[in-house]
């Protein structure tokens, strides 16, 4: 078995597996409120994110090549859409630009509460709107890559057009910038201001709570919002977004700077298919993970799903040890 089959079976099993853990916390984050009604929203479309990026791998495994029709219009669609994963970016471009929603929705949390509770509409609105702008910006000039020539599919860094090349090097500069450079700066940054302000506020706590200590109403934020994020949900929170930060940083890297060599013409993207599939495989192992992350850093809903595996398990060892009477 060569390298490119198993890589091919590796990203196939891990896209499956993937859109199902997305399907099952999609389904149990509909039924379990999960920090605020905002948070929630955000987490759901992660999953949403994730487990397109995964199904599209898994189904690409097992029809890896674009299916040539009568009809010119269709084999041009299926062309720009099917070849070279590029249905697959939708996917993690979402998933980056949601990150950093999550990211700034506990960022507002933490320093603006009373604007974060009152404002859940509009900064629904304003994240809704950034993942579409970025979608739009950054995938579709991908499609002009992709070109139907004499019934085969072709990708292209470089295009004939002069202007589509200028806007195509552009485009895959900003998918660099926005897709990783960007999210990577913003988490880190976010989650280390988060960080300051909690402890600041324990802190704070720690010299109150001293009866010799005279308290006095300099304070940043009121008791409650201290209370709110000294609370061990608030906390949970913070360390799964830290967690999934984490995750994506180190799994999106290889396919960040694959494309960026490719993009400056260091490196040909097209002659090394493993090395660009293992960069993709990695990309969906992250999206086969996050959920997990998010089952695993809620007691509640980590229980559900044993409960449900148990069940499940129950019921076919009961089947399975039915044995007819002779």
């Amino acid at each position: 078995m060569n390298a490119g089959l198993l890589v091919r079976f590796f990203i196939g099993t891990v896209g499956l597996i993937g859109t199902i853990t997305n399907t099952i916390t999609f389904v149990l984050l509909l039924y379990h409120k999960y920090g605020s009604k905002l948070t929630n929203i955000l987490f759901r479309a992660q999953c949403l994110y994730e487990g397109f990026g995964c199904l599209i791998m898994f189904l690409r495994q097992i029809f890896p090549d674009v299916a040539l029709t009568n009809s010119i219009f269709f084999d041009r669609l299926f062309c720009k859409l099917w070849s070279q994963d590029n249905l697959f970016w939708p996917g993690p471009i979402l998933a980056a630009s949601n990150l950093v929603c999550i990211s700034l929705d506990r960022l507002i949390a933490v320093f603006k509460p009373i604007f974060y509770r009152s404002r859940q509409r509009f900064l629904l609105l304003i994240f809704t709107s950034y993942n579409v702008i970025n979608v739009l910006v950054l995938f579709t000039p991908q499609l002009a890559r992709r070109q139907l020539v004499n019934g085969t599919c072709t990708f292209h860094f470089v295009m004939d057009d002069h202007r589509l090349n200028i806007l195509g090097s552009i485009q895959a500069y900003m998918l660099i910038l926005f897709t990783y450079v960007l999210p990577c700066l913003f988490i880190i940054t976010s989650h280390a201001i988060i960080i300051w302000k909690i402890q600041k506020i324990y802190k704070s706590a720690l010299e109150n709570s001293n009866p010799s200590q005279i308290k006095t109403g300099s304070s940043t934020s009121t008791d409650e919002d201290q209370e709110q994020l000294r609370s061990s949900p608030v906390r949970r929170l913070i360390i799964m977004t830290v967690i999934l930060s984490t995750l994506y940083i180190i799994c999106h890297s290889m396919e960040a700077f694959t494309y960026a060599l490719a993009t400056s013409g260091v490196l040909n993207y097209i002659d090394n298919p493993v090395q660009q599939q293992m960069g993709l495989g990695l990309m969906v192992l992250c999206g086969c993970i996050s959920p997990l992350v998010i089952v695993c850093s809620t007691k509640q809903l980590l229980l559900k799903v044993v409960n449900a595996l148990r069940s499940y398990a129950t019921i076919t060892f009961t089947r399975t040890a039915v044995v007819p009477q002779p």
